[in-house]
Parts: structure tokens; sequence; C-alpha cells
């Protein structure tokens, strides 16, 4: 996504679909060295510093290690997922489960 959206001039909206598809998984936020690794060979030293500045700006995460996911993140991501699965869409479905304000906008 970053390599394609820099050839075409599109990092804001990369970078908002990026933290979007985010925020919708329950996945640990990715280390520079996971995506050093998974690179190595492919990308200079310098493009895998930029993928992975792209990245942490987008997911607003800058992790020196694996870290997991906090667990309201978790919780967004289980009741989603059981919304979902129980053909019950959002936001509507949000409302219908007695949650307090400050979580349906979460």
């Amino acid at each position: 996504m970053h390599i394609d959206c820099r050839q075409h001039h599109c990092t804001k909206d990369a970078s908002e679909a990026l933290r979007l598809i985010w925020c919708s998984v329950p996945d640990a936020y990715l280390s520079f060295k996971e995506i050093k690794r998974a690179f190595r060979g492919i990308f200079r030293a310098e493009e895998l510093k930029n993928i992975y500045d792209f990245y942490a700006k987008a997911v607003g995460e800058f992790s020196e290690s694996v870290q997991p996911r906090s667990l309201q993140h978790l919780c967004r991501s289980i009741i989603r997922s059981t919304l979902r699965e129980n053909q019950i869409w959002i936001p509507e479905g949000l409302r219908q489960t007695s949650l307090p304000k400050s979580f349906e906008s979460f």
C-alpha cells in the first residue's frame, strides 16, 4: 500500500485506509524488526524505514517490539465480530447492546 500510494500521490487516502483496516482487526502492532525481517533483501534500509514510518503514522503506534492491542480494542473487535455474525449492523446494533455511550463511540 505504501509503495503504490507513493507512486500515485495518494498517501493521505492510503494512510486513512490502513488506519481503518487496522482498527478493525485484533492483531498486535507490528514492530520495525518484523517489517525488516519480512522484507529483508527486497527493500533498502531507507525504504524499510519509510514503510515503517508510513505504517506507524497511519495506525498511531510506534513499537520497538511486538505488543498486544489494548483490552479495549480487543473487546471492540469481539463486539463488532459478534454483531456481524448475528447480522446486526453498526451503529444500530451497538445501540441495542445497552453499552454506555462512551463505548458506542469507540
